[in-house]
């Protein structure tokens, strides 16, 4: 048996982190998870993280999501941290009030770290949502597609 506890969040104009404590009856593990949004300054770090991950693909890099016409999309791509790593990405655009996988891109979801577990991507769901609603974007709509 586990609980789990959202000790608050910090937000920034890019960023929001949130530190959670998860109880075991055994142990206490403490999550610091960051969402923050993409700029050109992490363009090479993204392409980096898209060539180990383990479902990255040509059409997660940036040089690839850039050959678009700059007012075709409103990118909003995020970078998921746990305790200043990167542990996924999400090529994204704005589409109204909703954020959602990149319309430029052949496939879409989540770029994720090799070996991340079931758990850890339970969080980082957890902690794009409330990144969405901080944001005001309509979160009920991302959850839906999710679930596709």
């Amino acid at each position: 048996m586990y609980i789990i506890q959202n000790e608050g969040c910090e937000s920034s104009s890019v960023t929001l982190r949130c530190i959670i404590d998860i109880s075991f009856s055994f142990a206490i593990l403490k999550i610091s998870m960051e969402i923050q949004k993409f700029t050109e300054r992490d363009r090479k770090s993204w392409d980096d993280f898209v060539a180990q991950a383990n479902n990255g693909t040509i059409f997660h890099t940036q040089k690839f999501l850039s050959y678009h016409p700059t007012d075709r999309f409103h990118n909003h791509h995020l970078i998921i941290k746990d305790r200043d790593n990167t542990i996924a990405l999400l090529p994204a655009i704005e589409d109204n009030t909703t954020i959602i996988s990149h319309k430029g891109a052949s496939y879409g979801g989540f770029v994720l770290k090799d070996g991340i577990g079931i758990h850890t991507i339970y969080l980082m769901v957890e902690h794009v949502v409330h990144y969405l609603k901080a944001e005001g974007y309509n979160w009920q709509s991302f959850l839906k597609i999710l679930s596709l």
